[in-house]
């Protein structure tokens, strides 16, 4: 069993790269992409290929823990959760962070949140969803006009 762990969950909506650049550089953190189809439409920065680009082993995508039903807003259904689990385990097992990456601006009803939970449930893993009150402002605000 692993041991007590956060996991936190970042929405890429309405936010920008750079917001995830600073809470990954804050928690030393791994994204795991947790989308079926690791693309965006709107803001190319979150493609599969330009994060990968930018953050390297950094980056990873489990498409074991996307959804099946996104599109239909039916209820969630996990690709294959044990096999994302095994692949999850590999990465924290020395204590990496991890943040779980989707689109969904808001962590309710958001399948990332859904998963998180799961793992609360099953092994006690502290949930936090980014970014949080307490995330210091970023560097570019201060030049703001």
């Amino acid at each position: 069993m692993l041991k007590p762990y956060t996991i936190y969950t970042f929405g890429y909506a309405s936010r920008t790269i750079a917001r995830l650049d600073s809470e990954v550089a804050r928690l030393g953190a791994v994204i795991v992409d947790v989308r079926i189809q690791p693309y965006a439409r709107r803001d190319p920065d979150f493609n599969r290929p330009a994060l990968q680009a930018r953050y390297g082993s950094k980056y990873v995508w489990i498409r074991e823990f996307g959804n099946k039903n996104y599109k239909t807003n039916g209820p969630t259904e996990f690709v294959n959760l044990d096999l994302g689990s095994r692949r999850l385990g590999a990465i924290v097992a020395d204590g990496t962070p991890v943040i779980f990456l989707c689109m969904c601006k808001s962590h309710e009803g958001c399948h990332r949140t859904e998963l998180a939970n799961m793992f609360n449930d099953q092994l006690g893993w502290e949930v936090k969803h980014l970014p949080h009150k307490d995330t210091a402002p970023l560097i570019e605000s201060l030049f703001a006009e």
